[in-house]
């Protein structure tokens, strides 16, 4: 069974927590900045596997916006979700294209070292592909382990 948690956000008004501008048709975020960071912060100090319950007191004067509070947080964090997932779509199609270039560039090397040590007598030039061979198996190690190799 996962802990529950529950964030309480104590407001003067609807405005603490929303943009004051009227919402546009290109504009899907409607929670201020600092409210988003306030929550993002909270929830990521949690315990991965908890649920979390947000509960948010606003004075009796503003008790008619709760649908609207409730619209904009879940609109913020849809918007949020949906750009995360096309980061990463865009990160793993880079990192699949990286990892294609470099076993070609691999297969390649390899194949022209076996091509020289088969055709050519052994000599520097043989020992400098190899050792090159060499090099490009170990960046396309360090790119398979998702590590950063330039930059």
């Amino acid at each position: 069974m996962n802990p529950s948690e529950t964030i309480i956000v104590r407001l003067d008004s609807v405005e603490q927590l929303l943009e004051p501008c009227p919402p546009s048709p290109f504009r899907q975020r409607l929670l201020r900045e600092e409210a988003e960071q306030f929550l993002v912060e909270r929830v990521t100090a949690l315990p991965r596997k908890a649920s979390v319950k947000l509960l948010i007191a606003l004075p009796e004067t503003q008790c008619g916006n709760e649908q609207r509070v409730t619209d904009a947080i879940h609109e913020d964090f849809n918007f949020r979700r949906i750009q995360a997932e096309k980061e990463r779509h865009r990160t793993r199609r880079f990192g699949w294209r990286s990892l294609v270039v470099a076993l070609i560039f691999l297969t390649a090397t390899m194949l022209l070292v076996q091509l020289m040590k088969r055709y050519l007598p052994m000599g520097k030039n043989v020992r400098v592909l190899v050792l090159g061979q060499f090099l490009t198996m170990r960046l396309v190690a360090e790119v398979l382990r998702g590590r950063k190799i330039l930059g």
